[in-house]
């Protein structure tokens, strides 16, 4: 979390507020099935295909074989986008170890 202070030259304008700070909504999104995280790298326990969307039913622009290696750069369900050379896709996040 990054907090900007600044000033200005008429302080007789300046009024308090309260400010809230929630949670960084996706550092609570970075694990799932038992420490799958993201920027981490990853080998591929089944061939499995590359998806557009995070759904079986999407488009399979790829198939990657079992033993390869991925960057996890998103956490979306049961589906991580992740990079593979320099293509870009979901895989079911179970095929990760």
């Amino acid at each position: 979390m990054i907090i900007f202070l600044t000033s200005c030259s008429k302080t007789d304008e300046y009024q308090s507020k309260n400010i809230e700070i929630q949670e960084d909504y996706s550092s609570s999104h970075n694990k799932i099935n038992e420490g799958v995280q993201i920027d981490g790298l990853y080998e591929l326990n089944e061939d499995t295909n590359l998806y557009d969307k995070p759904s079986e039913d999407s488009h399979v622009s790829d198939q990657i074989k079992k033993g390869s290696i991925v960057k996890v750069i998103l956490i979306d369900g049961d589906f991580s986008y992740v990079e593979y050379f320099h293509m870009r896709g979901y895989v079911l996040s179970k095929y990760l170890k």
